[in-house]
């Protein structure tokens, strides 16, 4: 089986899908990986009415995707896999399929989540999946569409949760006076008794992120 293309985006087969990726991918099947949608008759059909003309689709879970893999009957097979998480993606790649890149795409921000590009947010959980995935060698090409330029998965990160800590932390402006009132310093928390904790300077709080990442 040839793996032209692999690709996270949980609207899975849609219109960038159907019309450029697929022609990027220029394979003759598209399978699906996911438990999810495998288990769910009615999005199964959607996903399938939503392929591009001429295209094969499946759906499937990953262990049906690992034992088609390795079918010699699919040996000719062309494939343009589709996943929602980087988990199931994890899942193949421990189980020996050689998936050297993984298209992040899209993946809808929710709660808990880190928004890192417009089209793409991650929970701890993913974000480990995808370390694990590149300790394993797999590239991660973070692109929405074909045109655009490959974007660095753990740098996005890094700059996500950044940004994330900074909102909240607010420079301590001049309400005091005393001499252990310093400007320097932060204001992190204000606490139900009225105390203010305010310990940490700037660049105290710049080496703290690094650790949060």
């Amino acid at each position: 089986m040839q793996i032209k293309l692999s690709r996270i985006d949980d609207r899975l087969i849609h219109g960038q899908v159907a019309t450029v990726w697929a022609k990027e991918a220029g394979a003759k099947r598209i399978i699906v990986v996911s438990k999810e949608v495998a288990n769910d008759e009615i999005r199964k059909t959607l996903v399938k009415q939503a392929a591009p003309p001429g295209i094969k689709v499946n759906i499937v879970t990953p262990e049906k995707a690992v034992k088609v893999y390795n079918n010699p009957k699919y040996a000719d097979e062309s494939v343009f896999y589709l996943f929602t998480n980087p988990m199931e993606v994890l899942e193949l790649v421990e189980m020996q399929v050689p998936i050297t890149s993984i298209n992040i795409g899209g993946m809808q921000f929710k709660t808990g989540r880190t928004q890192i590009t417009k089209a793409v947010s991650v929970d701890q959980t993913e974000a480990d999946a995808f370390r694990k995935l590149e300790a394993a060698g797999v590239e991660l090409d973070l692109r929405v569409v074909a045109t655009d330029p490959k974007g660095n998965f753990e740098e996005k990160l890094k700059e996500a949760k950044r940004s994330r800590v900074l909102k909240g932390v607010r420079i301590l402006v001049p309400l005091f006076s005393g001499k252990n009132c310093k400007q320097d310093k932060i204001l992190l928390s204000t606490e139900k008794s009225g105390g203010v904790v305010y310990v940490l300077n700037i660049k105290l709080i710049l080496r703290k992120m690094i650790t949060l990442i």
